[in-house]
C-alpha cells in the first residue's frame, strides 16, 4: 500500500498553489496502483515457491490486498477534499466505505468460517460503495482545479517528486517496527508476542496527536507559501507543546493501568514488563513527533532530506538492534528501538529549527 499511495496524500493536500492539477493527481494514482500489484503479485509468486504459501494463502492475501486497493484510489480523493480544507467529506466516504467491508465480513466469517470467502464479499461490497461514490465524486465541482491555467506538469515529474516520500514512508513503517525485526532474527515466537502486546500503546500516542496535526496540515502549507512565517512557526511549537501533553497524560495513566489493562486485554500477566513498557511510551511519543515532522518536511519541499534521514537511521538501526539484543536481550529489544525513534526525533528537530530559523531572519 505504501507504493500504491506513494506518499503522495500530504504532498497533495500541501501544494496549495496547484503546482499540479487534480486530474494529473487522479491520473498518477493509476500508475502507482499498477506498482503496488507488480509488487504484490512477485511478492505472491516468491512466497508460493520458495516460503511455502499454500494456494489458498495466496488467494486470501490477494484478495485482502484488492480491498487495500481501493483504499489507495479513494485516498486521492480524501486527500483532494482536504486541500480544499472539506477533509469532512472525505474522512465519510472513508469511514462509510469500511462499515460496509467490516460489517459483511463479520457476517461471512460467522456463516462460513472460511476467511478467503469473507474477503472476497468483504473486497465486493468495498467496491459497490467505491462505484456509488465514484458516480458521485466526478460531478462535484469542488474535485475540479479551480486555476484554469495551463499546466504543462506530467505524472513522471510528480512522480519524482513523490518518489523520496514513498521509500520514507516504506522506512517509517519499519523503524517503529525494528524490535519485531530483532526478535525475529534472535529471540524466539513467545517474546515476538510479548512486544507485540507492550508495544500496541506506541501507535496510540501517535493515532491521538496525529488526530489534532493532520487537519491542520493545509493551513500550515498555506501560511508557508504565502511567508507567513511568524504564524507559521507559532503552529509548529503549538503542535509541538499539544504532542508534549498528550505524550505527560498518557505516561501518567500508563504508568498506574498499562500493566493491568493490557493484561486483562491479552489474558496473561504482563506485569514483569513494566519497566519495558513506560520505555516503549518514549518510542511512542517520539513516533508522534516523528510524524509530525515528516509534515513539516513535506511542506518544505524537503522530502529528499526526509528520505536521506530515514535511510541512514534504517542503516544505523540494524547495526545497533544486534548489540541491544545481545547485551541485554528483551529489555535490549524495547530500548534499542525507543533509542532509534528518539534519535531520529532529536535530528528532524534540530533540521527544522535550523531551517525556520533561516527563513524566518531572511524575512
Amino acid at each position: 500500500m505504501c507504493l500504491g499511495k506513494f506518499g503522495m496524500r500530504n504532498f497533495q493536500v500541501t501544494d496549495t498553489d496547484y503546482e499540479f492539477t487534480p486530474k494529473l493527481y487522479y491520473k498518477s494514482r493509476v500508475v502507482t496502483l499498477l506498482f503496488m500489484f507488480m509488487a504484490l503479485v512477485l511478492y505472491l509468486l516468491f512466497s508460493y515457491f520458495f516460503l511455502d504459501y499454500t494456494f489458498k494463502k495466496v488467494l486470501v492475501v490477494f484478495s485482502v490486498s484488492l480491498i487495500f486497493g481501493l483504499e489507495v484510489v479513494e485516498d486521492v480523493f480524501v486527500a483532494e477534499f482536504q486541500r480544499k480544507d472539506r477533509l469532512d467529506i472525505g474522512l465519510s466516504l472513508y469511514i462509510v466505505r469500511w462499515c460496509f467491508i467490516l460489517a459483511v465480513w463479520s457476517i461471512c466469517i460467522i456463516l462460513s468460517k472460511n476467511i478467503l470467502i469473507s474477503a472476497i464479499a468483504g473486497f465486493s461490497i468495498g467496491l459497490i460503495v467505491f462505484m456509488i461514490f465514484m458516480f458521485f465524486l466526478h460531478k462535484i465541482p469542488l474535485l475540479q482545479n479551480p486555476k484554469k491555467n495551463k499546466n504543462d506538469k506530467s505524472i513522471k515529474m510528480l512522480l519524482m517528486n513523490c518518489m523520496p516520500l514513498c521509500l520514507s514512508s516504506i522506512l517509517s513503517i519499519y523503524l517503529p517496527h525494528c524490535g519485531r525485526y530483532a526478535i525475529d532474527f534472535y529471540m524466539d515466537d513467545s517474546s515476538q508476542a510479548i512486544f507485540s502486546y507492550i508495544s500496541m500503546p506506541i501507535f496510540a500516542i501517535s493515532l491521538a496527536t496525529m488526530i489534532i496535526f493532520q487537519p491542520m496540515l493545509k493551513r500550515m502549507a498555506v501560511s508557508w507559501n504565502q511567508k507567513d512565517y511568524r504564524t507559521f512557526k507559532r503552529k509548529f511549537f503549538q503542535i509541538c507543546g499539544i504532542i508534549i501533553i498528550i505524550s505527560f497524560f498518557v505516561f501518567i495513566l500508563g504508568f498506574f493501568f498499562e500493566s493491568p489493562v493490557l493484561s486483562f486485554l491479552y489474558a496473561i500477566d504482563l506485569s514483569p514488563y513494566h519497566t519495558e513498557m513506560m520505555i516503549l511510551l518514549f518510542a511512542g511519543s517520539a513516533l508522534a513527533y516523528i510524524n509530525f515532522c515528516g509534515l513539516i518536511l513535506v511542506i518544505f519541499r524537503k522530502q529528499k532530506i526526509l528520505m536521506l534521514l530515514y535511510s541512514l537511521i534504517f542503516l544505523f538501526s540494524i547495526f545497533i538492534m544486534k548489540i541491544f539484543v545481545v547485551k541485554l536481550g528483551f529489555f535490549g529489544i524495547t530500548l534499542g528501538n525507543t533509542v532509534i525513534l528518539l534519535i531520529l526525533a532529536g535530528i528532524l528537530f534540530i533540521y527544522i529549527m535550523f531551517y525556520m530559523e533561516k527563513y524566518y531572519k531572511n524575512k
